[in-house]
């Protein structure tokens, strides 16, 4: 017994999310790195800034050495994450582009997380140094 399936034509509303879908998918790396740019711009300002009030801050120079590492460990992996690699891939594969591509994607994210968690430690140090040097 072979039973016929019968379709239904997609909605609009349907074909509008299906391609809203695939645009997103291609636009996650340009926004990570955007995200990157804005990361590598603030860590910048605020290694600066530190770098500038580094003998007035009155803490530990351990700690400030300590600070000043997270910061700048933080920016190295921001330029890291903006960073292009290339990797060959054969363009009439589809299968090795989408694993190129959520291979990039995954070390991106990677990368960014490291990146936010570094600089949540360096203020999280710094304010902490400071209430403990009051």
């Amino acid at each position: 017994m072979n039973k016929i399936l019968n379709g239904e034509e997609p909605k609009e509303e349907e074909l509008f999310y299906k391609e809203w879908g695939w645009e997103t998918l291609r636009e996650n790396i340009k926004i990570q790195n955007d995200i990157f740019k804005l990361f590598i711009t603030l860590e910048t300002i605020i290694i600066t800034t530190f770098l500038g009030f580094y003998l007035i801050i009155d803490i530990h120079v351990c700690v400030k050495n300590i600070i000043f590492t997270l910061l700048t460990l933080s920016l190295i992996s921001s330029i890291i994450g903006i960073y292009p690699f290339a990797m060959k891939v054969n363009l009439n594969n589809p299968d090795k582009i989408k694993s190129y591509k959520s291979k990039r994607m995954k070390t991106k994210e990677l990368l960014l997380k490291l990146s936010f968690l570094l600089l949540f430690a360096g203020f999280f140090t710094f304010f902490f140094a400071i209430l403990y040097s009051l």
